[in-house]
Order: C-alpha cells, then structure tokens, then sequence
C-alpha cells in the first residue's frame, strides 16, 4: 500500500468514515543535503506532513509522514537545514504521491476538467476541475525532432471567425505544434526555426504555399489526402459537366441531367 520509498516504516494505521490515515516516518540514518549533497546526521527538529495517495478498495488514503528537518554539516553551504527527502515517489512539497498525481493526469488529459473531475470523483480520487487542469499543464512536453514529412492545416478555435494551424508528423502520426493562427509570417516562422523537413502536405490554399517556399524551399510539397479527393471529385464534375451533350448522344437521350 506504501509507496515504494526506500527507509520508510508504517508506524501506525487508523481508520475513520471510510479513510486510512497512515502514520509513517523515515528509518534512514544519514540524508543527504539537497544543495550540496553533503551527508548529515544531525537532527534539527520535527514536522508532520499529509500526502494523499491513490485510495485501497473504497478507502481513501491519507499518509502523515513524520519528517525530520537536518542541520547541513557542510559550513560553506548556502543551506543551513533542510527536510530529508523521501524519493521520487513523493516529492518535495508535494500534497500527492507521484502516482496519485499520474492517474489524476491520465484523467484530465482523457476528459479534461469538468469530465474528468467527476470520474475522478467516482473513482475516489476527488479532486476540483482547476486542479485537475493545473495538473495536465504541469506535464513536461517532451522534445520532438523536426519531421521530415509535415503536415500543415488550420483549425477552428472559433468556427467561423478565429482559426489556429496544426502541425502534424505525418510518418510517427504526432501533433507537433499548434500555432495561434494560419497567417503566412507564422507559418514561415515555425519553418526557419525548424530546418530538416523534407515533404510537406498541405491543403489549397495560397497561404501555407507562400510559407513553405519562402521558409522550405528545397521542401517538396504535396496537397494531402483530403484535398487530393477533392481535387478529383471537381475536376470529374466538370468533365462531365462540359461533356454533357456527348454523353447524351452515347445513351442515346436516355441520360438525365443529374449534375
């Protein structure tokens, strides 16, 4: 049930209105300073502090971690106490165990806030649309690689009056960026600041056109699978359109004008 932090003992278990409050404190000897990583065995003083922890069948989990603060042996360090550290698993300050935060996260990212903050609920994790959200902007966007096939498109912030650009990697199939708005100078931005893109899909307009070339040039460029359907689906109606009368002649008059 513990968290897995190496040198933490469960000293005591209470249970109360469908909640576990375990009362836990550190057996490690020696802790390190944070700043200089000096190892000290100086006790300070004392404090007590809660983290929430993902909840065991129907019971909500509380952990009151019994917390040493130690004095730093190190004379010339900027730091003259400092509270041990318990691991990755909780950190420093926080109100969450890492793995409680983490589902909560999975959450917000699936159904957002409001969604999101109900099956939390449900599940018994409560937690508030806000600090589900908070929690989703806390997560550390991992650094892409510029794509060498990208796809480019807008998107409706607001359909009709407000519109963003989508960048896609078209080969790993991953939203690389979105940018605030489909203006040439944007796009062309992006692209300079972003060298190595060899093929880019883009719909038919003249804007991301303008944009490839100016910030691309050695870039092929492609219409994507939408507008390539597109394409064809016009130019077949004109055909038929501007041949009419010869169609009318093959079926002999029975063709009805149905385009």
């Amino acid at each position: 049930m513990l968290p897995s932090c190496p040198g933490l003992k469960l000293t005591q278990l209470h249970v109360h209105d469908q909640q576990l409050m375990l009362m836990v404190r550190s057996t490690s000897p020696v802790v390190c300073c944070p700043v200089c990583q000096t190892a000290s065995r100086q006790v300070h003083c004392y404090y007590t502090r809660t983290v929430t922890d993902l909840c065991w069948a129907d019971f909500q989990v509380q952990l009151k971690l019994h917390v040493r603060r130690f004095v730093c042996s190190n004379t010339m360090c900027a730091r003259r106490t400092f509270a041990e550290r318990l691991g990755d698993p909780i950190k420093a300050y926080a109100r969450k165990t890492n793995r409680y935060a983490s589902r909560l996260q999975t959450i917000g990212l699936l159904l957002g806030g409001n969604a999101g903050a109900l099956l939390a609920k449900r599940m018994g994790l409560p937690v508030s649309s806000d600090t589900l959200l908070r929690l989703v902007r806390a997560l550390e966007v991992p650094e892409r690689a510029t794509p060498q096939v990208l796809g480019i498109d807008d998107f409706a912030l607001r359909k009709g009056q407000i519109y963003g650009t989508i960048l896609v990697d078209l080969e790993q199939r991953q939203v690389v960026d979105l940018l605030p708005d489909r203006e040439k100078a944007t796009v062309t931005a992006w692209l300079k600041a972003h060298p190595g893109v060899d093929v880019i899909s883009r719909d038919r307009g003249g804007t991301y056109a303008e944009a490839a070339r100016e910030a691309a040039p050695l870039a092929t460029q492609i219409a994507d699978r939408f507008h390539l359907s597109q394409n064809l689906g016009e130019t077949l109606e004109r055909i038929l359109r501007r041949e009419y009368s010869t169609i009318e002649q093959i079926f002999g008059g029975t063709a009805q004008r149905v385009i």
